[in-house]
């Protein structure tokens, strides 16, 4: 969604909202109704997701990052040692949620 016109090189401001969809909207996206300002605002008030703005000029990239990290175990080694063993985890951090790039 745009918030501001540009003209020449003004500024613009855009607003970006990631909601998760349900079970059926994922299959069916073309199923997902149109909503309007309001309603967009509303749902995402109530509902758990990713929202940032970008505020950028004409010819100028623009990056926005939301979301947070998590471990992942994503292997495990072997550990031995006198009358006991187990297994050390290997983790790795996981970025989750959103990453956004806009060139105007």
């Amino acid at each position: 969604m745009i918030a501001a016109k540009t003209v020449g090189s003004q500024p613009l401001s855009i607003g970006v909202r990631w909601l998760p969809l349900s079970a059926v909207a994922r299959r069916n996206p073309e199923e997902v109704p149109e909503t309007d300002q309001a309603e967009l605002n509303e749902l995402s008030e109530s509902t758990s997701g990713y929202h940032g703005t970008l505020n950028i000029r004409n010819k100028v990239t623009g990056n926005l990052c939301a979301g947070h990290r998590v471990l992942l175990v994503v292997s495990q080694i072997p550990v031995v040692g006198p009358n006991s063993n187990g297994l050390r985890p290997v983790v790795t951090p996981v970025n989750v949620g959103i990453n956004v790039e806009i060139t105007t």
